[in-house]
């Protein structure tokens, strides 16, 4: 299985590149390669860019079209992925549970899409997607809908709901992300 971090953000609601916001001694990419290392042999990242990420080590890949949000940076991510399942997660996610995401690797439901739902909300940078979303996302994009909430209203959606994770987990902190510059002082208090 593998994990695709997506890095190709703009950053616009925060005063610096997120993706090298730090929190505590490291940045956010940092915290959330360390926890997806413990779980997954493969780890690539999808950003603007690959310089910006060179010193990690792992497979970069660039959008296939630039400028389209999350759901292009799932498709690369997707395309470019050894594996049929693979978890799509934000660079911004500095407390990823990694006991969450193994409970939700072991799931074993037969869907295209195992997403989580928070307050009514899914969580689609914290979910697993297999490779046969691919089709589902071509014929969104082909229909200039590029969001990932279109995306799960087309494929086969397995959720996994608060109730059922809310006991075991601090899903406060493990769907925490960083947005904004006060959204970065909020998780340096939750350090």
């Amino acid at each position: 299985m593998t994990a695709i971090i997506l890095a190709g953000g703009k950053s616009s609601r925060t005063t610096k590149y997120k993706a090298f916001m730090r929190v505590g001694r490291e940045k956010l990419i940092d915290r959330v390669i360390l926890n997806l290392k413990e779980i997954f042999d493969e780890v690539i990242i999808v950003a603007d860019e690959k310089s910006k990420y060179q010193e990690y080590g792992l497979k970069i890949f660039i959008d296939k079209v630039p400028n389209k949000g999350p759901l292009m940076g799932l498709y690369t991510g997707l395309l470019s992925s050894s594996s049929d399942y693979n978890f799509a997660v934000g660079c911004d996610q500095p407390f990823l549970n990694t006991d969450l995401i193994k409970y939700m690797i072991n799931k074993e439901l037969d869907v295209d899409i195992v997403i989580p739902r928070i307050r009514g909300q899914i969580q689609p940078l914290h979910a697993l997607y297999r490779k046969s979303c691919l089709p589902f996302i071509e014929k969104n994009m082909k229909e200039n809908r590029y969001s990932l909430y279109s995306l799960c209203k087309s494929a086969k959606v397995g959720y996994i709901e608060e109730d059922e994770i809310n006991s075991k987990y601090d899903i406060e902190k493990a769907f925490f992300n960083v947005n904004t510059d006060l959204d970065l002082l909020k998780a340096e208090e939750l350090i």
